[in-house]
């Protein structure tokens, strides 16, 4: 999964447009599993740090991810949290 993939050059949406309800989307596609890949976290930050305009709501979204990961709620790929 790239950030490119996810966005089709047909679309109108750039990944340089890229929305808090985007970015919101992008973290629960990740986390539907119950693991985070390397790959699906990188992702999310690029979307964030490529943004023309990232937020404090998004930042916050990949915050929120990063505690889930600390608090053994979502196992971060190759980790297992016990």
């Amino acid at each position: 999964m790239n950030i490119e993939s996810l966005f089709p050059q047909s679309s109108r949406t750039s990944y340089k447009t890229i929305t808090y309800a985007r970015v919101q989307q992008l973290v629960e596609w990740a986390t539907d599993d119950g693991v985070l890949t390397r790959e699906e976290d990188e992702v999310i930050m690029a979307a964030i740090t490529h943004s023309d305009r990232p937020t404090a709501e998004m930042c916050r979204l990949f915050r929120e991810l990063q505690e889930q990961v600390w608090d053994g709620e979502l196992i971060l790929e190759g980790r297992r949290h016990r």
